[in-house]
């Protein structure tokens, strides 16, 4: 499948609200800007930063649902979780920038706090969990602004239902993750990296999407992939692509999910053929009516290969990430 690369800046939307077509296509650095105008109910703004090594994950999470705002904090310590979280009512103090590692964001509440904070050579994610009994959480994580391509996608459904995603991949990162005394490092130099989700649009009530990403280094050359499905399977573009050496390679082919075989693969060729070895995996929440997610996740190893529309094959030996399935009505 071609499909339409933006070259210049763009606005996801008109100023009554409604897709602004011409922006429809994908981009290798951050074009898009993502002006929401009006106030439905359906305009959903997140921002998810996530660092991974093969032995562990942090992700802290930031978003307006329009009607609630969320914060979250989760670590994964081989098999086992940890995860705290802060809601809003109405979004309130959630405010957000319209493009990417452009704004400050900042959310307090009793015995939490996360906050991702801008600066010019880097972005800083921290953050507090301190629950009235039991050890709590505390993040500190900077993740390096560095020169490379990322992927930019404007996926269409309607002229008033459309969501902007920026997927910043295989960026290096170091930290610190501390449990009572506990303390977990992570750097760059013991194999992590981080993935920014960036996500702005006007979505249905009703949703379902698989994600899978993941990073690593071949032959001393860092790479990173994201793959998506689903969401994007009745829109013109797909959320496909690798990153290899800092370059940005676009994958035109849908793909396949298959959770519980591990495996994501292209429909109809050979572009996507990866398998995940689990080291975690869990369900959590429900489908549930009137308002309800649940979300089916693992992380572990991934295996494979990739090929990219411009004939660039990756071979993946070994990468630390992660795929899943959301369904949800929000």
């Amino acid at each position: 499948m071609t499909e339409r690369e933006i070259t210049a800046p763009a606005a996801i939307a008109l100023p009554d609200g409604s897709l602004a077509r011409d922006a429809v296509g994908w981009t290798r650095r951050p074009l898009h800007r993502c002006n929401l105008p009006g106030a439905n109910g359906r305009r959903k703004r997140w921002e998810y930063w996530c660092v991974a090594t093969r032995e562990r994950l942090v992700s802290v999470t930031l978003a307006d649902l329009d009607y609630i705002g969320l914060a979250a904090i989760s670590f994964v310590d081989g098999a086992r979780f940890v995860d705290a979280w802060h809601v809003r009512p109405l979004g309130l103090g959630v405010a957000m920038g319209d493009e990417p590692r452009t704004r400050d964001v900042e959310v307090h509440g009793r015995g939490f706090a996360v906050a991702i904070r801008e600066r010019p050579e880097a972005t800083h994610v921290e953050g507090t969990w301190r629950p009235r009994s039991g050890e709590g959480l505390r993040v500190e994580l900077t993740v390096d602004r560095a020169d490379v391509d990322s992927l930019g996608v404007l996926v269409p459904w309607s002229a008033r239902r459309y969501q902007y995603t920026c997927k910043q991949l295989a960026l290096p990162a170091r930290g610190v993750v501390r449990e009572g005394a506990r303390e977990h490092v992570l750097d760059a130099a013991g194999g992590a990296f981080a993935t920014l989700d960036y996500g702005r649009g006007m979505w249905p009530r009703r949703t379902t999407w698989n994600w899978a990403c993941g990073a690593g280094q071949r032959d001393g050359v860092r790479f990173g992939f994201n793959l998506g499905a689903r969401w994007t399977d009745a829109s013109p573009v797909t959320e496909n692509a690798f990153v290899h050496d800092g370059r940005l390679h676009k994958i035109g082919a849908r793909v396949r999910f298959d959770l519980e075989a591990g495996t994501v693969r292209s429909i109809g060729g050979d572009q996507v053929d990866l398998r995940l070895a689990p080291s975690a995996q869990r369900t959590v929440g429900a489908d549930a009516w009137p308002l309800g997610a649940r979300l089916r996740w693992a992380c572990g190893v991934f295996r494979g290969t990739l090929r990219a529309d411009d004939g660039t094959c990756l071979v993946v030996d070994e990468a630390c990430g992660w795929a899943e399935d959301l369904r949800a009505r929000w």
